[in-house]
Formats: C-alpha cells, structure tokens, sequence
C-alpha cells in the first residue's frame, strides 16, 4: 500500500472508530474479508453484552474500537485486497483496499421486496415500509415469514402506521441531542419498537426508548425482541405507573390505548 493510500485508509478509519465508540447502540456488524490470490480470510466483529468480540482464523477475542480499526489497517497491509463493512442500523459503511487505491462508499441496508397486500391502502405513504422493516414487523408478528401482513394485523398495522404518520412533525422539528421516548403500559410493545425504528432508521436521530408495563410476562417478551432485532438503545422496566420514577430528561411520553386506568396514570 501506498504512503498516500495508507494515510487515507487511516483517516477513513477514524470515522470508524468514532463510530464504534458513539454508537454502539446501534452497531449491527462489521465485516472484514483479506484476500491473498484465490484465498479470501473473513474476520467478524459482533456485540456480545456490551463487548466487541473479533473473530478471525478461528480465535475470539474482546477487542476496544481502536484494536478494531488497527487489526484492519494492519491487515491491509499484507494483503492484495482488503474490505470492511461496517453496518449500523440504517447506514452501511463500506471500505475497499486495493492495487486501485483506498476507497469508501456509504449505503442502506438491503431491503427485501414489498410484498403488495391488496386490504391495505394504495393511496397514502406508510411511514414504516414493509420492504425497508420486514425484519421489525415480522419480530413483532405484524408479517410472515414469507413477507406478507397478516390478515389479523392489518388493522394494527394501519394503526401504529398512523400513530406514526400523526407523530412525526414533531420530532421532525426537535433538534435535541438524543430523543428520549417513555411508552407507558406498552403491553407487547408495538409502539416502542416502530417508534425507535422511525426516529432511528428513517430520520437517523440518536434516540432511547424506555417501555415500561406492569405485565412481567410481556416486559419479559420485550427484551427477547429487542436483543434479536439488536436494539441495544432499548429498555424494558416492570413497573406500576403509580411509583414509577421517570428520567427527568423525557421527550414525549407515549401510550397506544392503554387499559382501565393506565391511560389516566400515563
């Protein structure tokens, strides 16, 4: 690698590690492949409790951001072609390394096809897309497996769309540094977790969310959801909204037809 290549690869590296430092609660993945001739060796870093974990030629290691951009350009060093990708919720981040130079390109996220559903409306832009959120709305039971909204759902889906749709100038116009949502007696949490997609992956704002619920059973069920969607930026509190204590920095307080009385408590 060239002087001038290496000084622009480490520069492009810092916007990573900036990355992995700031916001990691919204890390994905990050991809490595080296390539020697033929012979390609991947590495992976993922997020385990906390913790990057990289994992390369068959050894896992704890590794901090800066470990992280310097095992790449490390790496790159050596071989005839290298790439990262660096995945966040909502934006990818690739970085090529070869006899062409050192180049970046910045991305969303694949999508999967729309599945079209001839109940739903055809004349309004829905907020959360099917083909963009697949992944949230099949966790949270609003489509298929094979992408398509149950027909039992349509009007949940409909519903949380519109709250959305309702919602959105607001925090459209908020310029605070982070975005604190309280949803309370969030039940199975539909609300919280389109919510934290809308503000996360369709306006790109750093943004937490906090359910809180007197059900332990589905608080329980929150948290499953959130670590296998990876929303890091997420909490679930079993509480009574009669004691609850909430932060004093919240944005807007939520709710989606709370039973009895815990539309008057929220």
């Amino acid at each position: 690698m060239q002087k001038g290549d290496q000084k622009k690869l480490n520069l492009l590296l810092t916007g990573i590690r900036a990355r992995l430092e700031q916001n990691k609660d919204y890390f994905v993945t990050v991809k490595c492949t080296f390539q020697a001739g033929k012979k390609k060796f991947p590495a992976n870093i993922s997020l385990s409790d906390g913790s990057y974990i990289l994992k390369f030629q068959g050894v896992s290691n704890n590794v901090s951001p800066n470990e992280i951009v310097d095992f790449f350009a490390k790496q790159a060093e050596q071989y005839e072609q290298s790439e990262l990708v660096y995945e966040e919720r909502g934006t990818v981040i690739t970085i090529t390394c070869n006899s062409k130079g050192v180049n970046m390109k910045q991305s969303e996220p694949k999508t999967t096809p729309n599945v079209t559903n001839p109940l739903l409306s055809n004349d309004r832009e829905y907020c959360i897309r099917v083909d963009k959120a697949s992944e949230l709305l099949k966790e949270i039971g609003i489509l298929t497996a094979e992408g398509k909204i149950k027909n039992d759902m349509i009007r949940k889906y409909n519903q949380i769309d519109h709250y959305v749709e309702l919602v959105a100038p607001m925090f459209q116009k908020d310029n605070s540094e982070e975005i604190l949502l309280l949803d309370c007696a969030c039940g199975k949490s539909y609300l919280s977790f389109v919510m934290n997609y809308y503000l996360r992956e369709v306006l790109h704002r750093r943004c937490r969310v906090i359910g809180i619920d007197i059900n332990e059973h589905v608080i329980s069920e929150s948290k499953k959801m959130a670590k296998r969607l990876g929303y890091h930026n997420m909490e679930f509190i079993q509480a009574d909204l009669n004691t609850y204590n909430p932060p004093k920095n919240v944005t807007a307080v939520i709710s989606l037809h709370a039973c009895d009385i815990a539309t008057d408590l929220a």
